[in-house]
């Protein structure tokens, strides 16, 4: 186990519904663990995912929607993971989602 996994990390986790500027994000992540945007429009969904993946050591990031994961990527954010749903209301599907953060 690396160095990096065998502290844990500070719990991050943003959540972005739409509209909002996220430029302080890089600021508050710890480039030592690995980022996940957990993309989940039913908030009981995205929070057990988040809940668990941050057990394991994840820093999270979430959207409610692909409209706002875009946002966040657009900002200039690099997930080193991108855990989405796949049918999600908004205008940017999934599939473009997933374009977009290659």
């Amino acid at each position: 186990m690396s160095d990096a996994l065998a502290r844990e990390p500070a719990v991050v986790s943003f959540w972005a519904m739409g509209g909002m500027s996220l430029g302080l994000i890089t600021t508050c992540l710890d480039s030592d663990f690995p980022v996940v945007l957990v993309v989940e429009d039913d908030r009981a969904v995205r929070a057990v995912a988040v809940s668990s993946l941050q057990d394991l050591g994840y820093q999270t990031l979430e959207a409610a929607n692909a409209d706002a994961a875009l946002e966040i990527l657009r900002d200039g954010v690099r997930p080193d993971v991108l855990f989405t749903d796949v049918v999600m209301p908004g205008v940017v599907s999934a599939t473009d989602l997933a374009r977009a953060a290659r």
